[in-house]
């Protein structure tokens, strides 16, 4: 059930951010958001091969970590990427404005990393059932693909960030 909220809640996340990026930035950054959010899980499960010695045994309080620091980071990225100063006009020549859209990029990074690493760790721990989690996590995934359009419709983007931060508490716990 954890893997199913965390996975609810990135996907509530990245959707949420593709309108984001459409919004603050233009409709074709959007399309960078799914490039961010796989860079992110992949730094993840790199991270998670390089510390497994550390996490092996105790993967459930690592992953309950994992998820708990992204429900913390959603709601501060977020007052992040409404208020950082991103570009009219972007220029990759202009070495200011490729700053400022890096560090969009990087900080929006941070929850789907977080994320990421908490259903490495959930999958780590239940590698001998790994079909009926990863299961899990596609339905959670599903889920909060379906939810985040009512949820935006009905609250704005504000509640949807609550729902992710929600969610991912949810798994946490």
């Amino acid at each position: 059930m954890a893997i199913a909220l965390v996975a609810s809640s990135t996907l509530v996340y990245e959707i949420l951010l593709t309108r984001i990026a459409a919004l603050r930035l233009a409709f074709h950054f959007s399309f960078l958001v799914v490039s961010n959010a796989l860079f992110a899980v992949g730094l993840a499960g790199a991270v998670l091969t390089l510390v497994r010695a550390r996490t092996v045994g105790d993967e459930r309080r690592w992953a309950a970590r994992s998820a708990g620091c992204a429900a913390a980071a959603l709601p501060l990225t977020y007052a992040f990427l409404l208020a950082w100063p991103v570009p009219a006009q972007f220029r990759l020549a202009d070495v200011g404005s490729t700053l400022q859209l890096a560090a969009f990029n990087l900080v929006a990074a941070i929850p789907f990393a977080l994320a990421g690493a908490a259903i490495g760790l959930i999958l780590q721990a239940r590698a001998a059932d790994v079909h009926r989690v990863y299961a899990a996590d596609l339905v959670g995934a599903a889920l909060g693909c379906i939810a985040t359009p009512f949820v935006l419709w009905s609250f704005g983007a504000g509640g949807v960030i609550a729902a992710a931060t929600a969610l991912a508490l949810a798994g946490a716990a």
